[in-house]
């Protein structure tokens, strides 16, 4: 139940420094912030550029912090949605996991008595299970908009990964 407000992009290379050796990194940065966008939207990104020398000491921490929030408040909330919740119908409890941008053929879950494991391509997610459904097992998975859920039973016998496109949903 952390709640992420904000991703900060360190070491961003600007289009305005033009030196042949970034050039390489410049175009791998693009493809890796595509990706964090995919992940992460709609949670803000600020993109802090790489700096000329390292962050050490006071003054520079200071510039860092001035790159990263400008005029805004660090101490604002600037998104506030969990990223996933807990509900419990009887012998059965749900496990809804916003995953904005997802393809149900890219997830795959599994669940041990301690934990619920969520796979989306290279990307790994561990849920700590609450005591009350420590051993619940899982029985379904369904993808509805960006929502993941996962459904637990404490009364099934199975413990196997599901990838979405094969099992029902």
């Amino acid at each position: 139940d952390y709640n992420i407000d904000g991703i900060v992009i360190n070491r961003h290379i600007p289009e305005s420094l033009n030196d042949p050796f970034f050039n390489k990194w410049r175009a791998i940065q693009k493809k890796e912030l595509i990706e964090i966008e995919k992940i992460f939207s709609p949670v803000p990104q600020f993109k802090v550029n790489l700096f000329d020398e390292q962050i050490c000491g006071l003054e520079m921490l200071k510039k860092l912090g001035d790159a990263i929030y400008g005029d805004k408040n660090p101490a604002e909330i600037f998104y506030n949605q969990n990223p996933y919740k807990i509900t419990k119908n009887g012998e059965e409890s749900t496990i809804s996991l916003y995953l904005p941008n997802t393809k149900k053929e890219d997830i795959e879950v599994s669940a041990n008595n301690e934990e619920c494991i969520v796979r989306v391509k290279d990307y790994e997610r561990k849920i700590i299970l609450p005591n009350s459904m420590i051993g619940c097992k899982l029985t379904k998975i369904k993808l509805v908009k960006d929502t993941l859920n996962i459904i637990l039973s404490k009364n099934i016998e199975s413990d196997k990964f599901i990838n979405a496109p094969s099992k029902k949903t």
